[in-house]
């Protein structure tokens, strides 16, 4: 005799607990289309992220390259002469090895500003021995996308970078204490 049955009388039988096939399928079935269910919203998800992420790669990248730049260009002068010391501005000038004048200034980019719909900025640097022999100072574009720029003198021969690049997308920070390349056995 099966033992799942156990007869007490010729009509009557009795089941010992379990699952039927039917909802053992049910369970299988309603499992199966909320799995499929989630895996369709994580996938949207991963595809609206990644664009942002990539673009956000992008922006760090360029914000290093820009930060590259402007390190060089500081490390080219032999003595700070704005800001002074312990003094914040947004504008660096420094003096060089052949007595110019190095400027670098921020200027705005009406066009960029539009585009991310917030003030945004280029940086410039304009060089000059104001001595009234040389021609006039050339004046040239470094970079832009320049969201906020702040030069800080912590020492006659170092001065702190707080660089903020923004575009649509978002904005990345940078900050350097940058040493001059003092050259003071040249002078």
């Amino acid at each position: 005799m099966n033992p799942a049955f156990r007869s007490r009388d010729k009509h009557q039988c009795s089941r010992l607990p379990g699952f039927t096939m039917v909802e053992i399928m049910m369970t299988v079935l309603l499992f199966s289309m909320i799995s499929g269910m989630f895996f369709l919203v994580i996938s949207q998800w991963r595809r609206s992220a990644q664009p942002t992420i990539s673009d956000r790669l992008a922006l760090q990248a360029d914000s290093i390259r820009a930060a590259d730049i402007l390190i060089d260009h500081v490390r080219e002068g032999l003595e700070l002469v704005r800001p002074n010391l312990a003094e914040t501005s947004p504008y660096l000038v420094m003096r060089d090895i052949v007595n110019n004048f190095e400027v670098l200034y921020l200027e705005a980019d009406t066009e960029e500003s539009k585009r991310c719909n917030k003030l945004i900025y280029s940086l410039y640097s304009v060089i000059n021995d104001f001595s009234g022999k040389a021609p006039m100072s050339t004046r040239k574009r470094l970079f832009g996308g320049i969201e906020r720029l702040v030069f800080t003198c912590h020492s006659p021969n170092s001065v702190q970078i707080e660089l903020t690049m923004a575009n649509t997308k978002g904005r990345f920070q940078f900050i350097s204490q940058v040493g001059l390349l003092n050259f003071g056995s040249l002078e």
